[in-house]
C-alpha cells in the first residue's frame, strides 16, 4: 500500500546532521528539544516501516538498534513494549518501565500500556493506564475511545456511553469519535445516538462512499436484521461486489456479519482488497490480537485503487492503533477510486 511507504519517508525528512539543541513544532507550539543522532532516526524509520507492514521481529530489531544511539527515547521504549506485549508480557513490562523512567508524562506510553493490559484481560490496570493517558493528553480521540472500550468490557456500559458522548461534544469534528459513538449505540440499540452519530459522519465525510441513508433501503434493512443470504442476493442484483458488502455491514456496526461475509469472499478470492480490509478492521474492533495479526500478515503486499469507504475505514483503524498523523498520511497517499452509489 502506498501509504505505508510514506511513513519512513516522512521520518527521514528530519534526519539532517546537527549537534546542538533542536527546535521542533508540536501541536502548533515551538519547543526546543535534545539532539537525536541521525542513526537513531534511520533505525526508527526502518522500524516504523516494518511495524506498519506487519514484520514485528524486524521492527523490534530496528527499535533496539535505535536505542543504541538514543536510549533516552520514551517513544522507542514504548514501541518495544507494545510489540513485545503479546509474546512476552514480562519483557513488555520491562520496556514500559524503561519508558516511564525516561518520561512518566509521555501520554502514548500509558495508551500502549492500557492496550497491553486489555489484551491480557487485566481490566483494572488497563483502565488506570488509559485514564492516565487521557489526563496527560486529552486531545487524541483514540485515548478516550479506549477508555470506553475498557468500561464496556467491564460491564459499565452507561459510563462508556458518557465518555463517548463527552468526546463528541469536546471534538465535534472527529470522525473517530462519532463512529465510536455510533458503534456503541448500535450495540446498545440506542436509535437516538445512532442516528445522531450517522448524521454527523455524513456531514464530516461527504465523499464517504455510501452512507446508510444513501444505501438501498432494502439492502440496509436486510443487513440490520442479519439476513446475510438476502443481502447477498440483493447485492448481486444491484451489482455490488461481495467484498463491498462486507464493508457495508461493517459500516452499519454489524461486525459478525462483516466477518462472515469477508471470510466467505476470501475463500474464493484471497486477494479481494475490500474483504481483506473488512476482516482486518473486524479483528481490531473485536480486540482479538492474534486474529488481527493473522489478518494483517495475509494482507496483499500491493493493491489497486480503494473505494472511498475502504479508504476511510482504514484511516480510522490507523488512528485507533497508531495516531492521527498516521491516519492523515494514509488519506493523503492511499490510491482511491470514485464510485457511484449502487
Amino acid at each position: 500500500m502506498r501509504a505505508v511507504h510514506a511513513i519512513p519517508l516522512l521520518l527521514l525528512l528530519g534526519t539532517g546532521a546537527c549537534s546542538g539543541p533542536v527546535t521542533r513544532v508540536a501541536k502548533g507550539r515551538t519547543q526546543v528539544g535534545r539532539y537525536v543522532d541521525t542513526r537513531a532516526y534511520g533505525a526508527y524509520s526502518r522500524g516504523a516501516y516494518l511495524e506498519a507492514i506487519g514484520d514485528v521481529p524486524g521492527a523490534i530489531d530496528q527499535y533496539r538498534a535505535a536505542l543504541q544511539y538514543d536510549s533516552s527515547s520514551p517513544e522507542l521504549w514504548s514501541r518495544l513494549g507494545a510489540l513485545t506485549c503479546q509474546s512476552d508480557r514480562d519483557l513488555a513490562t520491562t520496556n514500559f518501565r524503561a519508558a516511564a523512567a525516561v518520561n512518566r508524562g509521555y501520554a502514548p506510553l500509558w495508551y500502549e500500556v492500557a492496550k497491553c493490559e486489555l489484551n491480557h484481560d487485566h481490566l483494572t490496570a488497563a483502565s488506570r493506564a488509559a485514564r492516565q493517558a487521557v489526563r496527560l493528553d486529552p486531545d487524541p480521540a483514540s485515548y478516550t475511545v479506549l477508555v470506553a472500550k475498557i468500561l464496556t468490557k467491564q460491564g459499565r456500559k452507561c459510563s462508556a456511553g458518557r465518555w463517548l458522548r463527552a468526546l463528541t461534544l469536546r471534538q465535534p469534528l472527529s470522525a473517530l469519535a462519532w463512529r465510536s459513538l455510533y458503534e456503541f449505540a448500535q450495540q446498545q440499540d440506542d436509535a437516538d445516538w445512532r442516528d445522531e452519530a450517522y448524521r454527523h459522519l455524513s456531514l464530516l465525510n461527504p465523499s464517504f462512499s455510501v452512507p446508510p441513508g444513501a444505501q438501498p433501503r432494502a439492502l440496509n434493512a436486510l443487513l440490520l436484521i442479519d439476513d446475510l443470504a438476502g443481502a447477498r442476493k440483493l447485492a448481486t442484483q444491484k451489482q455490488l461486489s461481495p467484498g463491498k458488502l462486507a464493508l457495508y455491514a461493517l459500516d452499519l456496526g454489524k461486525t459478525a456479519l462483516a466477518r462472515e461475509q469477508a471470510q466467505w469472499v476470501l475463500l474464493a478470492k484471497p486477494m479481494d482488497l475490500d474483504a481483506r480490509i473488512a476482516l482486518l478492521i473486524v479483528q481490531d474492533l473485536t480486540m482479538d490480537p492474534i486474529a488481527f495479526r493473522q489478518a494483517l500478515n495475509s494482507f496483499p503486499k500491493s493493491s489497486g485503487e480503494l473505494s472511498p469507504l475502504a479508504r476511510q475505514l482504514m484511516s480510522e483503524l490507523l488512528e485507533r492503533r497508531h495516531s492521527a498523523a498516521a491516519a492523515n498520511t494514509w488519506l493523503d497517499a492511499a490510491p482511491t477510486s470514485v464510485e457511484a452509489a449502487p
